[in-house]
């Protein structure tokens, strides 16, 4: 891929955990040296130390944090092994350098975090609750996202869960609203 490098505009990192490749952070500083590319990277964010906020944060970089609950019952319950202490440790770094570097950056070198929420039966009515939670973590914007993947009755939307689906339908105008409030694109 590093040959490609040159010509490209943008770049996904996805697919399981890139922190935990070995071979990520190599490739990540040599796409660095292309002021052109925007990389944009999905993560559970959890692997995100100083070391990794530095570089993230004052880069052409777009973070999107894989989030799908903002209380730890409901973020550890469907995250199985992950804890919610671990996750509010990386963006509390994260949200330290971000504020750093982007206060004096151009708009191509401010970092953009995005909190992907998968919306699912476990955690349908934390909705409410997620813009508030990306403000006070400092992210630019928010997914919501349907389970996709899950044939069992997490999946609302496969299963036409009435009670779910009406409860979604309605609280998102009061959620748009917030995140225009915040300044959070939604």
């Amino acid at each position: 891929i590093a040959g490609y490098f040159p010509y490209l505009e943008e770049l996904f990192w996805q697919g399981g955990e890139v922190f935990l490749s070995e071979y990520f952070e190599e490739l990540f500083d040599l796409a660095l040296t292309y002021p052109h590319l925007k990389q944009n990277i999905n993560t559970n964010g959890i692997l995100i130390n100083e070391k990794w906020a530095k570089k993230l944060a004052h880069k052409n970089v777009s973070l999107a944090y894989a989030i799908d609950g903002v209380t730890p019952e409901t973020y550890e319950h469907i995250r199985k092994g992950a804890k919610f202490a671990d996750l509010l440790k990386s963006l509390e770094t994260l949200r330290k350098y971000k504020t750093m570097y982007n206060e004096n950056s151009s708009y191509t070198d401010k970092m953009m975090t995005i909190l992907s929420f998968i919306v699912m039966k476990s955690n349908y009515r934390q909705l409410k609750d997620i813009v508030t939670f990306a403000k006070e973590q400092g992210f630019d914007l928010v997914q919501l996202n349907p389970v996709v993947g899950v044939v069992d009755l997490e999946n609302i939307f496969l299963h036409n869960d009435q009670e779910a689906l009406s409860y979604v339908y309605t609280i998102m105008p009061e959620i748009l609203k917030q995140a225009e409030d915040y300044g959070i694109t939604l």
